[in-house]
């Protein structure tokens, strides 16, 4: 009885700690049996919500949904693109078929009979390839007259070349009055050509044309397909100088033409005649091959260590003599370089084949023209709209550095030089780089839908 007397003594004197302590205690219990729930309320939310998420990815990581409906309709989607891929293609080939790619009418309807459903590179008969053996040759006047041009008198290089001071100087001494010009003496009455254009290097072409015996099936495929673009070009000039109104040369807008260039010789003085296409080792004996270096000779060849051919080359085996029994000329030599490939890198040529591209072929330009600069952008409207579309990725104006100033004889007996000003201070040398597209047929089979609703494109 005395020790329970004492106990609560004790608890009266001690009572607000000793309910502190107890009030504290239940407070933490109650703390730590909440936090274990709601713990275990938040993983289960967590779970619950990573497992949908982890659903939701593997859905949508499929190509198509596992729904016979949705894949059908997507392939439907897929074919419908390929028709209209196919139609687009259709009719840009066949634009430039209609126009532009076809066989003269010349040559003889069986002749075009002979070639019909033929493929670039295919063989030609005999009596056909001297059948054009006798067209080329009276073909050239018919491109001087597109542009209304004077036919020069063969250089012998090829070139044509010999002629560009005679007719820069002709032309630069003309004015509207005729009271001199570029440099050009006042009160010298100067005759007005009787053509719009003077071609400089047209030897480099007529040369190509002028074949020695009956040229070989590629041969004829090659110049043919450079007389098209030639003609593509020429037209642009003449459809540019018919828009200044002018039938003078000294206004028209292209007055001379210095170089025409199609194939691997239009990339010559560009980064990419560096990256010419050299035959390895072991890639076939005969024929001619490929040389490092510079460009391109005067005579309308290729020069050793330039960057087109080198005797001593090698070259693919049978191409030697054109690739055809009993044909002439060199397949390889013809055409490797001659394209463009994706990037706008040189081609190769591979043995027994003649696909250069699938949708078109891409076959290099290059126009050094002496013309008024301020119908610059018509000529390369005209390049854009011709039928063979040319892409221009490159235009130099006065690369080498001109002036509108002229040193010129005084005629004042003191033989000192005065400074005459530049009387056609718009006429520069322009010299155009590009590429010429040319379609290929369309190809079905490369836009045929597979079953799994993926394009075989």
């Amino acid at each position: 009885m005395d020790q329970l007397r004492v106990a609560f003594t004790w608890l009266k004197r001690y009572h607000f700690w000793v309910l502190a302590l107890l009030v504290v205690g239940l407070s933490v219990g109650a703390w730590f049996s909440a936090a274990a729930a709601l713990q275990q309320q938040y993983t289960a939310a967590k779970g619950k919500i990573e497992g949908e998420f982890s659903k939701l990815r593997s859905v949508s990581g499929k190509s198509f949904m596992p729904n016979e409906d949705v894949n059908a309709k997507q392939a439907n989607e897929n074919r419908e693109f390929a028709a209209r891929v196919k139609a687009i293609w259709d009719e840009l080939y066949n634009s430039q078929k209609e126009s532009v790619l076809k066989w003269p009418d010349q040559l003889g309807a069986a002749f075009v009979r002979h070639l019909s459903g033929k493929s670039f590179g295919d063989p030609i008969g005999l009596d056909y390839r001297n059948r054009y053996l006798n067209y080329i040759k009276k073909r050239f006047p018919d491109l001087l007259a597109i542009i209304d041009a004077e036919e020069l008198e063969s250089s012998g290089s090829g070139g044509g070349r010999s002629s560009l001071g005679r007719s820069r100087s002709r032309i630069g001494n003309l004015d509207e009055g005729g009271e001199g010009g570029r440099g050009g003496s006042p009160g010298v009455d100067v005759e007005e050509p009787q053509h719009m254009v003077d071609w400089l290097d047209q030897d480099t072409l007529r040369s190509q044309m002028d074949f020695a015996e009956t040229p070989s099936s590629v041969q004829i495929w090659v110049t043919q397909e450079d007389l098209w673009v030639y003609e593509t070009l020429l037209t642009a000039i003449a459809k540019t100088n018919e828009a200044t109104g002018s039938k003078r040369q000294s206004k028209a807008a292209v007055r001379v033409i210095e170089e025409l260039s199609v194939g691997a010789a239009a990339i010559r003085d560009t980064p990419t005649a560096g990256r010419l296409y050299v035959p390895e080792a072991g890639d076939g004996a005969g024929g001619r091959g490929f040389s490092e270096g510079g460009g391109f000779s005067e005579g309308g060849g290729f020069s050793d260590g330039g960057a087109g051919f080198s005797e001593g080359g090698r070259g693919y085996p049978g191409e030697g003599g054109g690739g055809l029994p009993g044909e002439g000329g060199g397949a390889a030599e013809l055409l490797t370089n001659r394209y463009l490939d994706t990037q706008g890198l040189p081609m190769a040529v591979e043995p027994d084949s003649y696909s250069f591209g699938v949708e078109y072929k891409r076959l290099p330009i290059r126009m050094s023209l002496e013309m008024d600069r301020r119908w610059l952008n018509e000529l390369i409207i005209q390049l854009a709209n011709a039928p063979l579309q040319v892409e221009v990725d490159q235009v130099r104006i006065n690369a080498e550095g001109t002036d509108n100033f002229r040193t010129g004889s005084n005629n004042t007996g003191s033989g000192a030089d005065v400074i005459t000003f530049d009387r056609t201070p718009n006429i520069s040398n322009v010299v155009l780089q590009g590429s010429v597209y040319i379609f290929n047929p369309p190809d079905t089979g490369r836009m045929e839908v597979a079953a799994g609703g993926e394009e075989s494109l």
